[in-house]
């Protein structure tokens, strides 16, 4: 199943050290999106949570519908940016 959910956005991790001192990390782009991700693991947040349902396909909707547009395209759907 795939899907669309909010796009990225820039997200700011909280990590301590062992000492407990701030360690500040800046995040965009997809780095912030698997920093999302893995937060949400954490506090019980599912993909689906932040899906917008109405995007949801099969994999062969998705194969069907992005087979033929290339790489380029599809990054562009989904608001990432290739190097």
């Amino acid at each position: 199943m795939a899907g669309r959910g909010d796009p990225p956005r820039p997200d700011q991790a909280d990590p301590r050290d062992e000492t407990g001192q701030r360690l500040v990390d800046e995040h965009a782009g997809l780095g912030a999106r698997i920093v999302q991700h893995e937060t949400d693991h954490l506090g019980g947040t599912l993909c689906l949570d932040r899906a917008e349902l109405r995007s949801l396909a099969t994999k062969e909707q998705t194969e069907d519908r992005w087979s033929t547009a290339g790489l380029a395209a599809a990054a562009k759907q989904f608001g990432l940016l290739l190097p």
